[in-house]
């Protein structure tokens, strides 16, 4: 066996590389060990395997003692990668002494963290630099397009219903919509200073309907305009700036500017609100601060503006009395009497028109509204609200609206006592922990404009008498009831015509109310009015319910006014970016249909000769902001010369099968462009050549010559009437040549009307 033992040792000091004597060990004592002679024997073994264990060899980092497996190439340069926690601090010290410590970075947020409420509040500001966002954005962010517009994030349209949906549910049922970027301001002083005040910016021919008495009670709501104030003694220098909603407080209300608070019967102090268009509020309010300055008599009057301090909320439609009876709940009383449930029982048309109603109300988020009806579904005649039969079941408040309805707290919204408005955070009112004592303390006080159909701004001149009967008769019976006096006998007849008038199958369009609240109740409110069963409508859906009603919206079809010109400007830009990003063979060619300017009305061409026709060369020129040289008569007897004037009309498409669009030019009926252009059109039927229908034509054009009288500034299809029609401007002086001379009071006539994108002319 010694043999055998001494190979075994040769071969593994081989491979150790160690030079070392092999023991001989006798054969008796083979079994023995030594622990003396073993030690000495290996203790060189154990200094070599010693200094192998501390022994870098070359290796001059800590990261290098870990395996080859764990070894990643980060770990040179950022130590916390290395997985054992000794060689990491290892590697920290060599890197501190080395000078190269990095630098630990902040970890990267992960989204759950991003969705944190104070992490999102503070995001939420630095994204309102530019625009501002209302109390209903991330509501209406979720459902709706969105854009930016006169300096608000503005819901455009929704994103899964379109505008006949929106008709069906204003004819039917209600719309909800948030106008809480119409900003208002107050104006508080002496009642009479008040008026004088604005006397000085009224209207031309409309007068200032702000001191009429119907108005000054505070019981209701009416519309004026503002213009600037004329420079010298010519009527021309008076310049209209925008049209405004104005609500004087009722008489008793207290008065306060933010310092102190003032009670009306002491001094007389009287409180009036004004709303305007957000396009136009900023050059109202800087000219109401500079004529203070400039007049010393009216230096007392204050002028303060509410931005950001209210929202509102408009809900139309003939259900919008029940939208109201499932969202609010109000706090009686202590007689124990109820205005919201005895008002809310009859349609809401039947309400006295602009009525101003104030109600305290409970959290809207204690009331969980029932699961609202199916818009398809037809209307219950159970649950729809009844409406006196005969004159001696009207009640009182429809003959005579009560004063002390119209008070509320609100008025003071910047008063000291701010005890009406207790709004607890979500937090609170969610936690099954708080006593239902605590969370009945959260009220709040509204108020509610009653609102007549249409947009209510400014009057309108009807099309035809078939189809603008129930508009022409609901407004004849407001404007009647506005310039009545104040007696018992007068008020009852008129409020009892008006209830027998608006009774038909579409009484109740764009009826309604509009909603005003402190801005803390926004979202609380709006939740609760779409749990109520209202249907919420964006920017373009509102502006085509004004529309079919007839109305005019601000400032597309104000083209006299500033902000008009300002949005013309800006869809001009719009719709040229979109026509330029499209190639050749998919967008018209103007320059061949000879219209100079596709993209924005030139209406000081109406009144220019060396201006009129349609030019070769395709140019667009910008809305200035100098004074127009034309004046807009929108009723009554202007006083200015027929050749600078423009009337509103009405272009109805009796035809049919023709789409109005933007833009379209009007003609006169008696220029030879209407034989030529239906021959064009049967020619085009037939199926000839457009090579030699442009021939015919060109030899027509040099026969006789288009003369154009107006533009349309809105068109398109009406689903309330059935058919094409499109509101716009005509010079008077041209259009009061093509009515007959025998129809005497008809206000109707026959043109011609062609698109931009159109070379065909169509008879309306």
């Amino acid at each position: 066996q010694a043999p055998e033992m001494e190979e075994e040792a040769s071969q593994v000091n081989k491979k150790r590389k160690l030079d070392l004597p092999v023991p001989q060990v006798p054969l008796e004592e083979e079994r023995l060990v030594d622990i003396k002679k073993l030690y000495k024997a290996r203790s060189r073994e154990i200094k070599d395997l010693d200094n192998e264990i501390n022994t870098l060899r070359g290796r001059k980092r800590a990261f290098q003692l870990l395996p080859r497996h764990l070894r990643r190439r980060t770990m040179s340069h950022n130590p916390y990668r290395i997985p054992s926690k000794g060689l990491r601090l290892k590697a920290l010290r060599e890197m501190k002494s080395s000078g190269s410590l990095p630098v630990k970075k902040k970890k990267r947020k992960f989204r759950k963290s991003k969705r944190r409420c104070n992490r999102l509040l503070r995001d939420y500001g630095k994204r309102q630099k530019e625009k501002k966002w209302m109390e209903t954005h991330i509501w209406h962010s979720k459902r709706f397009h969105m854009m930016n517009i006169w300096g608000y994030r503005i819901s455009r349209t929704c994103t899964n219903k379109g505008k006949r949906a929106a008709y069906r549910a204003v004819k039917d049922h209600s719309i909800i919509y948030d106008e809480s970027y119409c900003e208002p301001m107050q104006l508080h002083g002496s009642q009479e200073k008040i008026i004088e005040f604005l006397d000085f910016f009224s209207h031309p021919t409309e007068g200032n309907p702000i001191k009429q008495r119907i108005y000054i009670e505070g019981t209701k709501w009416g519309n004026s305009w503002i213009c600037k104030p004329k420079c010298s003694s010519k009527e021309s220098d008076s310049r209209v700036l925008a049209p405004v909603q104005f609500s004087w407080a009722p008489k008793g209300t207290p008065v306060s500017c933010g310092e102190q608070m003032e009670v009306e019967p002491v001094d007389g102090t009287r409180m009036l609100w004004i709303w305007c268009h957000p396009s136009a509020f900023d050059e109202i309010f800087e000219l109401f601060s500079s004529t203070q300055i400039s007049l010393p008599k009216f230096s007392q009057i204050s002028v303060v503006s509410l931005k950001q301090k209210l929202v509102r909320f408009k809900i139309l439609g003939p259900k919008a009395n029940t939208v109201l009876q499932r969202a609010l709940s109000e706090i009686k009383g202590e007689e124990g009497n109820s205005k919201l449930e005895q008002i809310l029982k009859f349609r809401v048309q039947e309400i006295p028109p602009s009525s101003v109603l104030g109600v305290k109300i409970s959290d809207p988020r204690l009331r969980k509204p029932a699961t609202p009806p199916s818009p398809s579904s037809p209307p219950s005649p159970s649950t729809s609200p009844s409406s006196p039969s005969t004159v001696e079941q009207i009640p009182d408040f429809l003959l005579k609206w009560p004063l002390a309805w119209s008070q509320s707290s609100l008025w003071n919204i910047l008063g000291l006592d701010q005890s009406f408005n207790c709004n607890l955070e979500d937090k609170t009112m969610n936690d099954p922990d708080v006593p239902l004592e605590t969370k009945l303390k959260s009220m709040t006080e509204i108020l509610l404009f009653q609102e007549q159909g249409g947009q209510g701004q400014v009057r309108t001149q009807g099309g035809q008498k078939g189809r603008q009967e129930c508009t022409q008769t609901q407004t004849q019976t407001q404007t009647q009831t506005q310039t009545q006096t104040q007696t018992q006998t007068q008020t009852q007849t008129q409020t009892q015509t008006q209830i027998q008038t608006q009774r038909g199958a579409q009484a109740g369009y764009a009826c309604g109310w509009t909603l005003v609240a402190e801005a803390s109740w926004g979202r609380s409110l709006w939740l609760a009015l779409v749990l109520g069963g209202g249907r919420a409508i964006g920017l373009e859906e509102r502006q085509h319910i004004i529309w079919e009603n007839g109305g005019k919206v601000f400032p597309n079809d104000f083209p006299e006014t500033p902000a008009g010109q300002r949005e013309a400007t800006r869809i001009c830009e719009e719709e040229h970016s979109r026509w330029s990003k499209k190639p050749p063979s998919k967008r018209p060619n103007f320059e061949k249909l000879g219209v100079s300017q596709p993209f924005i009305i030139d209406w000081e061409s109406l009144h220019e000769k060396e201006k009129r026709g349609e030019g070769k060369e395709l140019m667009e020129t910008e809305a200035d902001e100098k004074a127009p040289s034309f004046f807009v008569s929108h009723g009554g007897e202007s006083g200015y010369d027929e050749k600078v004037a423009l009337v509103p009309v009405w272009v109805w498409m009796t035809g049919g099968g023709t789409y109005l669009r933007n833009n379209a030019r009007i003609f006169s009926s008696k220029s030879g462009t209407s034989l030529r252009k239906q021959e064009s059109q049967q020619q085009r039927q037939r199926g000839q050549k457009r090579e030699e229908m442009s021939k015919q034509e060109s030899v027509a054009e040099g026969e006789e010559k288009e003369e154009l009288i107006g533009f349309i500034s809105r068109g398109g299809y009406s689903y309330r009437h059935g058919l094409c029609k499109g509101f716009g401007y005509c010079n008077k002086a041209e259009l009061s040549k093509l009515v007959s001379p025998s129809d005497k009071g008809s206000t109707s006539c026959t043109v011609l009307v062609k698109n931009v994108n159109s070379q065909w002319y169509h008879k309306a």
